[in-house]
């Protein structure tokens, strides 16, 4: 088909001639001379050249303008491919893997191409500056056109080309941690002394010393309120917030307070946190293995390294260390004493915790109550509890300060007291994520469902089939069960960053059963597997029909070394482990219809590895715990406030603009 525009030129041209034949036809009757009709034909001519050159020139242009919005239209459409894979994981583009280079055609014409790439060489090959995920740094840096990154923040960088035209574009866009140092669906209620502010890691927080918060060092740190009173918020005298103050209510402020954002009551809701404590606890009612405390009190610096679960109610007489464990009360809990160390405290009744400890940037400590919580210091000046502190009823502190977060969510009537409080609100506090165990399988290839016999109407008394299954050689099903087989599994969670560097507190478990059956006692194990696995040494049980045992608890430990421990442990069972199986399952098919009959028999070869079990992700595990939403699942329990936090109320394009 002929585009209109190049239909013009061609119609210009008869037109042309036509008005031109006409005049000089005219002017012949008229009795002209030829050198009038030269000049009119030269005049002519001219008109006729330049109405040409126009429409070329035109069509040109038309061409030019087509193809620069198309480069533009698929340079675009790869940063919005760029930030729909953000909004997915906002880990994409971090490593700068050649595998997140993104290349896009257009529908509509096949000339137009869009680049986009995080990896440097990618981005060079394809002309386009580099892209850079900054979300995790604690600091900006430099983009791959020179532009300055902020923290929090993705630089995305496109080109689209098409037929000589080209188009490049950039997108900053900033999605901020959770941004409230205190969230209530109640009122928030300060009798005063509070201060409420931000600070980027404990590490920071823990070398302004033990004195105390610098408070002209923090960032801001805001409080919500979604009640509807007229007192939704009410800050007592003496209080200091670095950022602002929101409330659905009224709110009433007490001088002398100064409030460094903004203040605005009658504001639309925000959402507040819901962690979920029953779905918490049916997540942990699943670990077989747990530990259990039935008395009613342990003594003071009682340690929990484990799942632990207390049935009844719990006082611990003085202090608590979580040394990578997570204590979960069916009833209430009273520590008389500071709660220190790496781990987690849930429970379904109420936590009263009386006493802080040092300010420690080696602590993170989570705890989530169904009923009140109260946390009791006696000087915010040198009593510190960090980590998040959330419950579904009512929060209650005083005379402490609080490095992290504290979260209400119950009804509107549901407070969060302070009484002469710090709290400053750290991105780590918010994020907490805890792998509990998951059961390896080394299942072997065992019969299918034993004999089977079909009888069906009149099929029983014409005919019918039988279908039986064993094992070859014959002496395969005793081997099998006498083979010990064995797998790994993983708990833990992310710490505190040591000098800019993520660490986390792991357990490694060895899962021992076998080939078919299973272990019950001690007994079922002979004497060399009780000697190989260690078992004079390592704390085990049984459970189910399996052995468990604690091999490795490694606190503090980068990825590389959760690794190194990882190869060094698999190598040590596979050692200890058989070797695998060889054997056939033998399939025997037998008809009978009236008085004739046949038989078949099929032998299907298997192999059952003893060690398969142990193969695990260690770095897919450590993946989950700084990004839960890349694995979802049982496994893991999300205690981070922004996968309850909307993004969409607050991240925002900083830029997008071409240059």
């Amino acid at each position: 088909m002929i585009e209109p525009n190049n239909l013009k030129a061609p119609i210009l041209w008869y037109l042309c001639l036509m008005g031109f034949r006409f005049v000089l036809n005219r002017l012949r009757s008229n009795g002209m001379t030829i050198g009038t009709v030269l000049l009119l034909v030269t005049v002519g001519s001219l008109a006729v050249f330049t109405m040409v050159a126009m429409a070329f020139f035109h069509m040109r242009f038309s061409n030019v303008v087509v193809n620069q919005r198309s480069a533009r239209n698929i340079a675009e459409s790869a940063l919005s491919t760029a930030l729909t894979k953000i909004w997915e994981s906002d880990k994409y583009g971090v490593t700068r893997d050649t595998l997140d280079t993104i290349h896009i055609t257009s529908t509509t014409d096949e000339a137009a191409e869009g680049f986009l790439a995080f990896n440097e060489a990618d981005a060079n090959r394809l002309g386009v500056p580099y892209s850079t995920n900054n979300f995790e740094s604690e600091k900006a840096v430099e983009g791959g056109n020179g532009r300055t990154i902020p923290d929090s923040t993705v630089h995305l960088v496109a080109v689209g080309k098409c037929r000589g035209a080209q188009y490049k574009a950039e997108v900053l866009y900033y999605v901020p941690p959770y941004p409230n140092a205190l969230a209530s669906s109640g009122p928030v209620v300060s009798t005063g002394g509070l201060l409420v502010a931000g600070i980027p890691t404990v590490e920071k927080a823990a070398a302004m010393g033990p004195s105390g918060i610098e408070v002209d060092k923090l960032e801001p740190g805001h409080i919500l309120s979604n009640a509807k009173g007229k007192k939704a918020i009410y800050l007592g005298p003496s209080s200091s917030v670095r950022g602002d103050v929101v409330a659905v209510g009224g709110i009433e402020v007490i001088t002398p307070t100064d409030i460094q954002g903004e203040v605005r009551p009658n504001a639309s809701p925000q959402t507040v946190p819901n962690l979920n404590v029953d779905d918490v606890f049916t997540r942990l009612d699943s670990i077989e293995t747990r530990d259990k405390i039935t008395a009613p009190t342990v003594a003071d610096g009682h340690v929990v390294d484990y799942f632990t679960e207390a049935a009844a109610p719990l006082t611990v007489k003085g202090d608590l260390l979580l040394d990578g464990g997570v204590l979960y009360c069916r009833d209430d809990l009273n520590v008389q004493g500071k709660v220190t160390g790496n781990g987690a405290i849930f429970s379904l009744g109420d936590v009263k915790i009386d006493g802080g400890a040092d300010l420690s940037a080696k602590d993170q400590v989570a705890v989530v109550a169904k009923g009140a919580l109260e946390l009791h210091g006696t000087s915010k000046d040198s009593q510190f509890f960090n980590g998040l502190i959330y419950s579904e009823s009512e929060i209650l502190a005083s005379d402490i300060t609080i490095i992290g977060a504290a979260v209400v969510n119950g009804d509107d009537k549901s407070p969060l007291e302070l009484d002469n409080v710090t709290l400053v609100k750290t991105p780590l506090a918010v994020s907490m994520v805890i792998g509990t165990p998951s059961k390896p399988s080394f299942d072997a290839a065992v019969l299918k469902s034993g004999n089977k016999k079909d009888k069906i109407g009149l099929t029983g008394i014409l005919g019918g089939s039988k279908t039986s299954y064993s094992y070859s050689p014959p002496d395969t099903e005793s081997t099998l069960k006498s083979t010990l087989a064995g797998g790994l599994q993983i708990s833990g969670f992310q710490m505190p960053k040591v000098d800019g560097e993520v660490k986390y507190s792991l357990l490694y478990e060895g899962v021992f059963s076998r080939a078919i059956g299973g272990l019950k006692t001690i007994g079922d194990l002979t004497p060399d597997e009780q000697a190989a696995l260690e078992l004079d040494t390592r704390r085990h049980y049984f459970a189910g029909d399996n052995l468990y045992i604690r091999y490795d608890r490694l606190t503090g430990v980068n990825r590389e070394q959760a690794q190194s421990a990882y190869n060094t442990l698999k190598t040590q069972l596979e050692s200890v482990l058989p070797s695998p199986v060889s054997y056939s399952i033998v399939e025997k098919k037998k008809k009978r219809i009236l008085f004739f009959s046949s038989s078949k028999t099929k032998k299907t070869p298997a192999v059952f590895d003893p060690a398969e079990g142990l193969v695990l992700d260690v770095d897919g595990f450590l993946d989950t715990l700084r990004e839960p939403r890349t694995k979802k699942g049982p496994t893991f329990i999300d205690l981070n406030l922004n996968q309850v936090f909307d993004p969409a109320e607050t991240s925002k394009i900083l830029l997008w603009k071409s240059f």
